[in-house]
């Protein structure tokens, strides 16, 4: 009786770990992509695309040399997959960093997000021009 015990609680687990494993495998990676270009010295175009990830909106920053947080915009876009384009105005600053946050905000308690950043960092490196 005991043998039976204990090959019923290692099938279970090992069923388990199947169907946990079949579960991951299925779900489809979150894909979050985001391109920053110097269009003349006043302009930043950045763009954000996004597949699986469920979004109610975003926000783009962009961090200038010296390491300063000035330039920021935010949008709500609802859906899964999505794009999202914006030609931010610089005043012919250096820029060092642009990072982007998208939101899943559905759950008030429970806000989730994804984040991707292009720039080094080191306050004097310029982001490529388009």
């Amino acid at each position: 009786m005991r043998r039976i015990v204990l090959f019923a609680a290692t099938a279970a687990a090992f069923l388990g770990l199947v169907l946990y494993a079949t579960a991951a495998a299925v779900q489809p990676p979150v894909q979050m992509d985001i391109t920053a270009c110097r269009v003349d010295v006043d302009t930043v175009h950045v763009e954000v695309s996004w597949s699986h990830l469920t979004v109610t909106g975003g926000e783009i920053f962009i961090n200038t040399a010296p390491l300063e947080s000035e330039y920021e915009v935010a949008w709500n876009d609802k859906g899964k997959r999505g794009s999202h384009a914006e030609d931010m105005f610089i005043d012919g600053d250096i820029v060092d960093i642009v990072t982007v946050n998208l939101y899943n905000a559905t759950d008030p308690l429970n806000i989730t997000f994804e984040q991707r950043v292009i720039g080094a960092g080191n306050n004097a490196e310029e982001i490529s021009p388009c």
